[in-house]
């Protein structure tokens, strides 16, 4: 929803709006709903939500971490914000502390800050292959081959397809 499926000019944020004031007059009658009869669907709203934890490197410590301390604080809290605030912390840390490592091994301390606000790019997700930890430290390791077989895949992709007659 939103900005993933194209919301990306404001216009969502307006239809949104009006709807909200549309339904200012309702509210009363809204309210009358016992929080007994909107549980069920917040459980399958909640149940819908975590189909996109598949997306969550788990292997990958300085993703995994924070996204599952985030996904404990939450519920433990009663709170959204404090987990969100717990997660984004510790994700904080995790990238100050690994700053000594990235220089030590000549890889640019702040890739990852660099990563969530850049544009996507070919060069910069290259850069970020050739700076992962695990080939770094595990040079056969899966991220290379799977990297390798990108490339092989993308070049025949490219490569033209002759036209049948």
């Amino acid at each position: 929803a939103g900005v993933v499926d194209g919301g990306r000019t404001g216009l969502t944020a307006i239809t949104v709006g009006l709807w909200f004031a549309l339904s200012i007059p309702f509210a009363p009658l809204f309210s009358q709903i016992p929080p007994l009869a909107s549980a069920p669907i917040l459980c399958f709203v909640g149940a819908m939500m975590m189909t996109s934890l598949a997306g969550i490197q788990w292997g990958d410590v300085e993703e995994g971490l924070p996204a599952f301390v985030t996904l404990v604080t939450i519920p433990f809290t009663y709170n959204i914000a404090y987990g969100i605030i717990a997660g984004g912390s510790l994700w904080i840390l995790i990238q100050v502390s690994l700053i000594p490592f990235r220089l030590w091994h000549r890889v640019d301390p702040l890739l990852k800050f660099k990563l969530l606000f850049a544009e996507p790019s070919p060069s910069l997700e290259e850069s970020f292959f050739r700076c992962s930890y695990a080939n770094i430290l595990y040079p056969s390791s899966n991220i290379r081959k799977s990297k390798r077989a990108l490339d092989l895949a993308t070049d025949d992709a490219q490569q033209e397809i002759p036209a049948t007659v």
